[in-house]
């Protein structure tokens, strides 16, 4: 099966957007996200990220050779990560799937860094935790279904302390864990189960591939995909509240809500 998909992502600062059709890239773009250690440069990217989103579909729409028309199917990061991110690109997903009448198909990003994952991890389940801020991460675990490589959620992504990690390590002996090499040599009695998580290059053509095989199991059972991946079933995936600026006297404090 060879849909003609776009997919792209804003829940982090950078900004990742593809077109493929089948696992042919038809055209991609990924800017960078900023540092963590300049939080005005973070939060600069992630605005910029926002603003440039549909422009840079038109643009890559174009660069294919295609019409928005031509389009297929739609998959989109519903996060975990940056509020304004997740809930403009599940926005504009929503919008463009609505409008052109298309199948829209919700990646998680803990699914996009799961599937990057080695070969060990493939043979049995594998979870990965994403740093979400100095105190928390964002924490998951899959199984990797034979031959399609498709997931399946063995826990559930959540939101966690950093300290409530010790308990999952405890309670799951077995699980090998993927994660930033930061934060996994904050965890040196673990050194035997705790993996580097790799890199992904470009959200967007990983959740394409993802899609890709979803959208073919569906069809492949005699689904209508317009039934099965309904644009209104896609919501954002926040596990945790916005982000606040509080200033008490001198003092300013960034809090969550809830």
């Amino acid at each position: 099966m060879h849909l003609c998909l776009l997919s792209f992502d804003t829940s982090g600062p950078g900004l990742s957007v593809s077109i493929s059709r089948g696992d042919e890239i038809l055209a991609q773009t990924a800017r960078a996200e900023g540092g963590r250690e300049n939080g005005d440069k973070q939060k600069a990217d992630r605005q910029e990220s926002v603003s440039m989103l549909m422009p840079t579909i038109d643009t890559l729409v174009k660069e294919a050779g295609l019409s928005r028309r031509d389009l297929q199917a739609i998959a989109v990061g519903i996060g975990p990560g940056g509020f304004t991110g997740v809930r403009v690109a599940v926005v504009t997903a929503r919008t463009l799937a609505q409008a052109l009448k298309l199948p829209l198909v919700p990646i998680n990003s803990l699914e996009v860094m799961s599937r990057g994952l080695p070969a060990e991890a493939s043979d049995n389940s594998a979870g990965v935790i994403k740093e979400a801020s100095k105190s928390h991460c964002f924490v998951a675990r899959y199984y990797f279904l034979a031959p399609t490589h498709d997931l399946v959620a063995l826990k559930a992504p959540s939101y966690l302390t950093t300290e409530a990690l010790v308990s999952i390590f405890e309670q799951e002996p077995e699980t090998i864990w993927y994660m930033e090499e930061a934060l996994r040599s904050r965890f040196p009695q673990y050194a035997d189960r705790l993996r580097t998580l790799p890199s992904v290059n470009n959200i967007a053509v990983c959740q394409a591939k993802i899609a890709h095989v979803r959208l073919s199991l569906k069809a492949g059972e005699g689904q209508d995909l317009l039934a099965a991946f309904p644009y209104q079933a896609v919501q954002p995936l926040y596990l945790r509240g916005a982000s606040v600026t509080l200033k008490k006297g001198d003092v300013i404090e960034r809090v969550e809500t809830h």
